[in-house]
């Protein structure tokens, strides 16, 4: 019979210690691109419904408006998927780097929750999104077989 192991016996030695470290450096770094990525997801949403309402007004028609508000829309709901994992991941990092400079455990525990966090949110929504390609491709492909 097999005899199980603690996980109360794993010990961070120096040498994971410094990859903990480096990976939750790395981390953050992403963390920050996205961030500034989600701002611009908001600056285009709101340029797009402010330059359909200042072209409206040039050319004196209202067309467009609900593209616009459509265009706009879309991006905010980009922002908000990416928020969630980008936030995950920047808490990953902050908690790591304090838990390896200051032997903090607990701030390692949250590190590695939200690490965990992050990789279930972007799971889930892959698989959402490759659900989504699936069900189009087998639509286009009945239209093409049957339209």
């Amino acid at each position: 019979m097999e005899e199980k192991t603690s996980l109360f016996d794993l010990q961070v030695d120096a040498e994971s210690s410094d990859n903990l470290r480096e990976a939750a450096k790395w981390s953050r770094i992403l963390a920050i691109y996205g961030f500034i990525f989600i701002g611009l997801f908001v600056l285009v949403a709101l340029a797009a419904v402010a330059g359909v309402g200042f072209l409206g007004s040039m050319f004196g028609g209202g067309y467009g408006s609900s593209m616009a508000g459509f265009v706009a829309l879309i991006y905010l709901l980009m922002g908000l998927l990416v928020f969630f994992p980008v936030l995950y991941m920047f808490r990953f990092g902050k908690n790591c780097i304090h838990a390896v400079e200051n032997n903090d455990q607990e701030a390692l525990i949250t590190g590695i929750a939200n690490l965990k966090s992050y990789f279930k949110f972007s799971g889930i929504l892959t698989t959402i999104i490759v659900a989504i390609y699936a069900i189009i491709i087998i639509v286009a492909a009945l239209g093409i077989a049957f339209g």
